[in-house]
């Protein structure tokens, strides 16, 4: 279950498959949430670059603290897991489905080709897993470009679905965003960005790293018909954020509707720093923050209603981006 990874050490590894990426550098961290977070010391005899973390109890003068047969709380047994960062596989596409079925909050829409497209574009993509199990999919990082794959059935009913959207929420931005989903002069990236509860902060960085440098491989080695489509110009990212709304604001739209949001993924609000524009709805369905599979390291509150935030952000702002997601968690 998701649970099980909370607290725990886990190592980052990136498998180089079809591609080269530069994989994560070590380094000691503190994972800033309750248990105290202390780094494992680098084995000079890993080949691997990982990222490690550590969680669970102090240890003083490097001994263990005793077991005084007292129930505590607040102790729990430190668990060790490896997540490597890996290519897509054919493996992972009941796993993707998963994640992206609620893309267009319960709507159906053709999500099998949207997986499959994923996995089809190894180049640029990322999935986390652990060691020796290729079914297991612990989230994923990947950007497609919308306009290459504008004739997929389930390309054409995201864009609907958002753009329809914005047209209900959000009129003044309805214009731009169209233009942008029509100007294949200016290549637009889907960002799909998913992962389980509580996988640790650390991970991060290094993933959205990882989008960066695939890209940059993509563009002087994918095969030279393609190359230019990964020049993205701008992201789009689909969002889940909570919102806390008043009556006023129920009965009322304006042009902050975007104000008052607490972000599921703390990364999702350093994108929104950067965007030209952006738009918010309520999740339509009874949509719960119960149904969604991410988790942000900052608290929101659960009993506010969900939302989808959608947003346009400049591809040139992405290494920015990167360095300030690996400030917050260093």
């Amino acid at each position: 279950s998701n649970a099980e990874y909370m607290g725990t050490a886990c190592n980052v590894r990136e498998e180089t498959l079809m591609k080269r990426r530069q994989p994560p550098k070590k380094e000691e961290v503190e994972e800033p949430m309750e248990p105290e977070v202390s780094g494992s010391e680098e084995d000079e005899d890993d080949d691997d670059d990982r990222i490690d973390l550590t969680l669970g109890r102090d240890e003083q003068d490097g001994e263990e603290e005793e077991d005084d047969g007292e129930g505590d709380d607040d102790e729990f047994n430190e668990i060790e897991v490896d997540f490597d960062f890996m290519d897509p596989k054919e493996s992972d596409f009941h796993s993707l489905k998963t994640f992206l079925t609620g893309l267009l909050d319960g709507l159906p829409y053709n999500v099998s080709e949207l997986a499959d497209t994923i996995i089809s574009q190894v180049s640029v993509g990322t999935m986390i897993k652990v060691p020796g199990d290729e079914y297991s999919l612990f989230g994923f990082l990947t950007a497609l470009n919308l306009h290459r794959h504008k004739n997929l059935e389930s390309v054409q009913q995201i864009a609907h679905y958002l753009l329809e959207k914005c047209k209900q929420t959000d009129p003044a931005q309805a214009a731009g965003l169209q233009q942008l989903l029509q100007d294949e002069t200016k290549p637009l990236g889907l960002i799909l960005n998913e992962r389980m509860v509580n996988l640790p902060p650390k991970l991060v960085p290094a993933l959205h790293q990882a989008l960066i440098d695939d890209i940059h491989w993509a563009i002087d080695n994918e095969d030279v018909e393609v190359r230019d489509t990964f020049k993205f110009e701008n992201f789009l990212l689909v969002t889940r954020v909570f919102k806390e709304e008043s009556a006023n604001q129920k009965k009322k739209k304006n042009k902050s509707a975007d104000e008052g949001c607490s972000f599921y993924k703390f990364e999702e609000e350093l994108y929104h720093q950067e965007s030209l524009f952006s738009f918010t709805f309520r999740c339509p369905h009874g949509t719960t923050a119960a149904s969604g599979t991410t988790s942000s390291t900052s608290q929101v509150a659960t009993d506010a209603p969900t939302h989808r935030m959608v947003m346009v952000v400049p591809a040139a702002k992405l290494p920015a981006i990167v360095a300030q997601m690996a400030a917050l968690v260093d």
